[in-house]
């Protein structure tokens, strides 16, 4: 994975593992800028890698076009907060 990829993780719904794709940019420096809701917050956060994987696989999401990665991780960026 590099700078500006997608990537996606498998996270559980109802204690069931696998269920849905998690998904993020990679933003290197080992962080990921994701859509996270904890409790009764939700929010687009930067996390390290390995909190975003919570112990699984990270996967590469493909794509049938892409956009320049500092572009991507700038547009990524420009949502944290929200």
């Amino acid at each position: 994975m590099a700078l500006g990829d997608q990537v996606y993780a498998m996270r559980e719904v109802a204690r069931v593992p696998g269920v849905y794709e998690h998904h993020g940019i990679d933003c290197g420096e080992d962080s990921i800028i994701h859509y996270y809701k904890g409790g009764d917050v939700a929010t687009v956060t930067r996390t390290p890698r390995e909190l975003f994987a919570r112990g699984s696989r990270i996967f590469l999401k493909r794509q049938a076009t892409a956009f320049l990665p500092h572009i991507v991780v700038q547009r990524a960026e420009s949502r944290l907060g929200e």
